[in-house]
């Protein structure tokens, strides 16, 4: 994944997740549906093998949780140098967590001014992210949800920087394009 979201190029990345809470609406819809068991996962390494249908697990909230869990913690080991390189990398989950090279060393602490724990749903936190960060003045929201866009053209006079240029960078395949606000 951490591949994936560097090929961009940036000296800056954040990485945002949903919160999932027990007993909610998309809980019940899903029960509902029967589209998946709620199993309990543990994900220690790298190299464990992921299950053999991995879209159907990511239905399961509890799959996706170990999953943003061990990305928080793996993304602190030092085998993670060579991806994280002189960039900044943030994983937003319950709270902002950052990730920096120091002397050949992952450092990683939690950014308590980007945390927003009220925010339970990646668009705002996205969204949040974009208009609190004041040192730079570009950026791409790569998604694929158009509701972050409208989200974010209500907030383009939150931006600190009032010269920053927002994009997003939405679609798949051909039909990949970015749309300035």
């Amino acid at each position: 994944m951490l591949q994936m979201v560097t090929q961009l190029k940036a000296i800056r990345y954040d990485v945002i997740f949903d919160q999932y809470f027990s007993h909610s609406i998309k809980d019940y819809e899903r029960s509902l549906r029967q589209e998946s068991t709620q199993l309990d996962f543990n994900i220690a390494a790298p190299d464990q093998v992921r299950p053999s249908d991995f879209l159907k697990e990511l239905k399961n909230i509890n799959f996706k949780q170990a999953l943003v869990d061990f990305f928080i913690q793996h993304w602190a080991s030092d085998e993670m140098v060579p991806f994280v390189e002189n960039k900044r990398i943030f994983i937003n989950y319950k709270q902002c967590h950052s990730y920096i090279v120091d002397n050949n060393k992952v450092v990683s602490g939690v950014d308590d001014s980007l945390s927003c724990p009220e925010h339970k749903e990646a668009d705002t936190k996205i969204v949040f992210h974009v208009c609190n960060i004041d040192a730079q003045p570009n950026f791409v929201i790569r998604c694929s949800d158009t509701d972050i866009a409208i989200i974010m053209l209500g907030h383009m006079d939150n931006l600190k920087n009032y010269d920053s240029n927002v994009w997003l960078y939405a679609g798949t395949g051909n039909n990949q394009r970015y749309i300035n606000f």
